[in-house]
């Protein structure tokens, strides 16, 4: 598993909030946007942990729903971190996770909320770096 670039605590929402019906592994990948952000999504995963940061079997038991979880956040498109990522995200950050598969019943469904609870050394060496190249 590469460096990850910050932790966040999610929640996996509830069937009646608009959740999955069937529980997920800790593997899933669904997307990412900012919370208010509605025109696009990034490809930014979370990698589940448990309370010593170790990561959670991906297909092991499903996570639990309506808990905040622990997560590694890892930021896939090196050139949108440094263009857009380094711009956005502090800790308080807001953001959501969703299923495209609404799209056949209209669009797509928040799965998860979650926020940014620390920001890693390699995303605060990456912003500096921005910072003087512009």
């Amino acid at each position: 598993m590469g460096q990850h670039h910050f932790e966040a605590k999610i929640r996996i929402l509830t069937p009646e909030e608009g959740g999955w019906s069937l529980p997920k592994p800790a593997g899933m990948r669904p997307p990412f946007r900012y919370k208010g952000d509605t025109t696009g999504h990034r490809m930014i995963f979370p990698i589940f942990v448990d309370g010593d940061g170790r990561p959670l079997p991906e297909f092991g038991e499903p996570l639990p729903v309506d808990e905040w979880l622990p997560a590694q956040m890892i930021i896939l498109d090196p050139e949108w971190r440094l263009r857009v990522d380094v711009k956005r995200l502090a800790i308080g950050v807001e953001f959501e996770l969703f299923d495209f598969n609404g799209a056949l019943s209209g669009g797509v469904f928040v799965i998860a909320e979650g926020v940014v609870t620390r920001l890693s050394t390699s995303l605060t060496s990456a912003e500096a770096q921005n910072h003087e190249a512009t």
